[in-house]
């Protein structure tokens, strides 16, 4: 008989690995994104501090702008950018899955790598081709994609980012002119910050009104 053409990959696995892609952009997205979110969070946190406290001058005050968006630009390039030009084969999907999944016995890998390679298969050869499809193929059926992955980090790193940024939208709520003069500060305005003074000198009760004079001695 005549070699036969290998079949192409079954729609079960081939989405199956589009599952599993998905997710894997996914997570990378969702990674690059809080951390970015993180690192804007304690930027602003740190220049109110900063700014609060010493009052720098505009370059001063420039840099640290400069500084924070570098940080926030090499975040997103080294976890979302770099990492999502990478292209998921099928074949590097399959040997995850098979990792995770040790049920799939290389019945998986072997489907997707007969797949691509194509060429003719002789009768024996095709027998065995289509019961290790069969044998993926019914294996697949009870696989959770989403298992490959270790969720843990992503979610303590989401949670870290939604306290952060709340809080900067709570200092919004319940300070609104402490933000907005820091957003004034951050936009590279001279005005410094209001500062409330109070004196309390002994011998003058605090709702004493009236002028009392003693002799200081100078330097006293």
């Amino acid at each position: 008989m005549a070699p036969r053409q290998p079949q192409q990959l079954p729609a079960q696995l081939s989405g199956l690995l589009k599952r599993l892609r998905r997710r894997i952009r996914f997570y990378v997205w969702s990674e690059g994104i809080a951390v970015a979110a993180i690192v804007v969070a304690v930027a602003f946190w740190g220049f109110l501090a900063i700014d609060w406290l010493f009052e720098p001058s505009r370059p001063v005050r420039l840099v640290i702008l400069a500084l924070a968006a570098a940080c926030v630009a090499m975040v997103l390039y080294r976890l979302v950018v770099r990492r999502a030009l990478v292209p998921l084969h099928e074949t590097t999907l399959a040997l995850l899955l098979e990792r995770r999944f040790g049920k799939f016995h290389d019945s998986l890998l072997t489907t997707v790598d007969r797949a691509q390679r194509g060429g003719p298969e002789d009768d024996i050869e095709w027998a065995m081709i289509d019961r290790t499809r069969q044998t993926a193929v019914a294996t697949a059926r009870d696989v959770r994609p989403g298992r490959v992955l270790n969720w843990a980090p992503l979610r303590n790193k989401m949670l870290a980012a939604m306290v952060l940024v709340g809080s900067i939208g709570l200092l919004g709520l319940l300070a609104h002119e402490t933000f907005g003069f820091c957003l004034q500060r951050m936009l590279l305005t001279n005005q410094l910050w209001p500062r409330t003074t109070r004196l309390a000198v002994e011998g003058f009760p605090a709702d004493a009104n009236r002028v009392r004079r003693e002799k200081v001695a100078r330097d006293g």
